[in-house]
């Protein structure tokens, strides 16, 4: 896999499949996510393969990159 990958679209992709929404769009290159009182930061763009995998297990989503 390419270093360049972006994570983005399969980031949100899961996140909408198990009822998350976006909280608000950040200042700068970040939305919060949530879920309940679960929040989860997601960066524009997620290429990281390491960050897009924290964001499966905070979110509880049994889901890897």
């Amino acid at each position: 896999m390419s270093s360049n990958t972006d994570y983005y679209k399969e980031v949100v992709a899961l996140l909408l499949q198990h009822d998350f929404r976006m909280i608000k769009v950040g200042m700068g290159s970040y939305q919060i996510w949530g879920k309940g009182s679960l929040r989860v930061t997601v960066p524009l763009p997620c290429d990281s393969k390491l960050y897009a995998n924290a964001i499966m297990k905070t979110c509880k989503i049994n889901h890897k990159f």
